[in-house]
């Protein structure tokens, strides 16, 4: 990722989350899901079971940011790995894919 060195992908993903946007707020009634994605990247890396979930709140609780946020951090951590992003509709999914690669 543009202007971020490899050390800053060795911060927990909290603190992570505040250096890339100081401008939101951790979602943290969204932790659970963190954990969540955290699981996914350690399956990922064979340390754990696969992980199916979904996530499932109202609408602007700031999912898909956390999610953009997780997968930009997850994809620093583990460049030599393929990630995609998918979402219920194409536009929102191409939006949100473009903006976690910037």
């Amino acid at each position: 990722m543009r202007g971020l060195s490899p050390d800053d992908f060795e911060r927990p993903f909290r603190e992570w989350f505040t250096l890339v946007s100081p401008h939101y707020l951790y979602p943290r009634w969204l932790h659970p899901a963190a954990r969540l994605f955290h699981r996914a990247e350690l399956a990922m890396r064979g340390q754990g079971p696969p992980v199916r979930a979904v996530v499932s709140t109202p609408t602007q609780h700031g999912k898909s940011t956390l999610a953009q946020h997780a997968l930009a951090y997850t994809t620093g951590r583990n460049l030599n790995k393929s990630h995609i992003y998918a979402s219920y509709g194409v536009t929102l999914a191409k939006r949100n894919s473009r903006s976690t690669l910037n």
